[in-house]
């Protein structure tokens, strides 16, 4: 059977290998749990995706993760939407944006593929602007224009 999990002092909750759980700010995760904590496969969705019921904003604008959970944060191969419509597929490491991953700006609607090391740019990437012909190498976070 499951675990038994005291979150925030409140109440127990049984825990099962998969469960969904929902806490007092809105956010809400549906996934597989280790030990009590967010561990293996599931989707975590934020406050603001989850209140949103009209669902006003597009699909691929919801304020959301679904990929690899270890110990309790984003790690692994995973896929974030942002609250501003950006995106990253990629790797994760301890939450943050980290190995080889596809970031796209719905701000500047360009694109970045390439290596990331705790959440920045580095490494060597490909970056496409909006009309496509435009590429450069980005570098520690540096931008290097090809011409």
């Amino acid at each position: 059977m499951g675990k038994y999990l005291r979150i925030a002092n409140l109440h127990i909750l049984k825990m099962h290998r998969y469960s969904a759980h929902t806490w007092s700010s809105g956010e809400r995760y549906e996934g597989e749990w280790k030990d009590g904590v967010m561990h293996g496969n599931g989707s975590y969705f934020y406050s603001d995706d989850v209140e949103d019921h009209d669902r006003a904003r597009s699909r691929d604008s919801l304020h959301r993760y679904v990929g690899e959970f270890r110990n309790g944060q984003f790690n692994g191969q995973g896929l974030k939407h942002m609250q501003n419509g950006d995106t990253y597929d990629g790797t994760f490491k301890d939450g943050k944006f980290e190995g080889k991953g596809t970031f796209y700006s719905r701000e500047t609607c360009e694109t970045y593929a390439g290596g990331f090391w705790k959440g920045r740019f580095h490494g060597r990437g490909l970056q496409i602007s909006a009309d496509g012909l435009r590429t450069s190498v980005l570098c520690d976070a540096k931008r290097v224009l090809h011409r």
